[in-house]
């Protein structure tokens, strides 16, 4: 009987192992994914039912919305709360629009009811009013509900966290085009913001490829902008003491400030936290073609497995410049296109990020029960506050290098 030839062998053995490492891994993402459904179901059990008035801010654009709809209704039905709107956003009626409409309607509880976007700009009308935040996720990415614990492929359990009580405190970012005369307010997100190549990457993925692979598609938009023109300008951080650190000259890919850094299987911001006041930025950088993408890909996933804000050891051709802060000011030499939480904005050559302190009060699963509404009471938050415009407006001009 003939050996098997040495190159066949080795190439068996390499897909053994490799099949074997998926087999574990998958193991132990679904022990994982049980574990938390058990604890879910564990939770849920002892939430207490809030029967008050809500509106549900729903995005009829998204698949099956009217299937939803009447899904929610027959929810409130059977757990007897009678007093339940539904507004729909349009193409001219956004989902803040939405919200405060049903604020001046007398609605105690908003819900929203589509992907990040709806939750973004319904959460943009309730920052500071002390009106609780329910989220019924349907969307494709739903990284906010993911961040939050909110579940994503169970409606019934979504609903059952935005109808009863237990709410945490979560901070509001705002980007602000000061460019344009025509913007009468900062544009709100809680996950992301950005400008450069993470704005162009989400506007060149195709929705459809989107409904159909998810947040993978997002790849795809990405690699039409890989050697795409770099962005220079000027960068000014206020860190929550007041000083301000400045970067004249400045040349990156992308810029962006996150409330939340966590994205299915990865982390990009592995620092951030939804409720310190804080924004994390990112200031990325890439040189060498495919291998400053490379590098910094084991950037990130360095940063997933080590859980800190560090570059890879083995980086060369790629930079990651982290500092947390309670406002940015930046100036491009040339507009580049903004994002906020997937949603594109315009193209711009200066904004302010700016963050509100707890500002928004979410219904999580594990949230704290509390006053009515779920306003929970913090001697500290100033919500609806914007306390980092003077520090700001006082930047210096020095060029100065960040630090985290």
């Amino acid at each position: 009987m003939g050996t098997m030839p040495e190159p066949v062998l080795t190439t068996a053995i390499v897909v053994a192992v490799i099949a074997a490492v998926a087999l574990t891994i998958t193991s132990v993402l679904t022990m994982l994914k049980d574990r938390r459904r058990r604890k879910l179901a564990e939770t849920l059990v002892e939430r207490r039912e809030d029967e008050v008035h809500y509106a549900f801010i729903i995005n009829p654009s998204k698949p099956q919305a009217d299937q939803y709809r009447e899904h929610i209704k027959a929810f409130c039905e059977a757990h007897n709360l009678h007093e339940v709107q539904f507004i729909d956003t349009q193409l001219d009626k956004s989902g803040r629009v939405c919200a405060q409409e049903a604020l001046e309607g007398g609605a105690d509880v908003v819900v929203a009811v589509g992907g990040d976007g709806t939750v973004r700009t319904v959460a943009s009308a309730l920052s500071g009013t002390g009106h609780a935040l329910g989220i019924v996720p349907i969307g494709t990415g739903n990284l906010f509900a993911r961040n939050m614990g909110i579940p994503v492929d169970d409606v019934d359990a979504a609903l059952t966290v935005a109808t009863s009580h237990g709410s945490k405190l979560v901070d509001m970012g705002r980007l602000t085009i000061l460019d344009n005369e025509e913007e009468d307010h900062g544009h709100a997100f809680l996950i992301i913001a950005g400008l450069g190549f993470d704005a162009q990457m989400i506007d060149d993925t195709d929705p459809e490829l989107k409904k159909n692979i998810s947040w993978l598609a997002y790849f795809v938009g990405a690699f039409k902008h890989l050697f795409a023109p770099k962005y220079r300008g000027s960068v000014s951080i206020t860190s929550a003491d007041g000083s301000t650190h400045t970067r004249t000259k400045l040349t990156f890919r992308t810029l962006m400030a996150g409330n939340c850094g966590q994205i299915p299987g990865f982390s990009l911001m592995p620092e951030a936290k939804w409720d310190d006041g804080i924004l994390d930025f990112e200031i990325i950088d890439t040189t060498g073609g495919l291998i400053g993408w490379a590098n910094l890909f084991g950037d990130v996933l360095h940063q997933t497995v080590t859980g800190k804000a560090q570059q890879s050891p083995l980086s060369t051709n790629s930079t990651v410049d982290q500092i947390q802060g309670v406002s940015a000011e930046v100036r491009l030499e040339k507009p580049a296109l903004a994002e906020v939480d997937g949603d594109i904005l315009r193209e711009t050559s200066h904004i302010r990020f700016t963050v509100e302190r707890q500002a928004l009060t979410v219904r999580v699963p594990e949230g704290t029960p509390s006053t009515p509404n779920d306003r929970v009471p913090d001697a500290d938050a100033t919500p609806g506050a914007d306390a980092s415009d003077d520090a700001t407006a006082a930047a210096v001009e020095a060029d100065t290098p960040l630090s985290a």
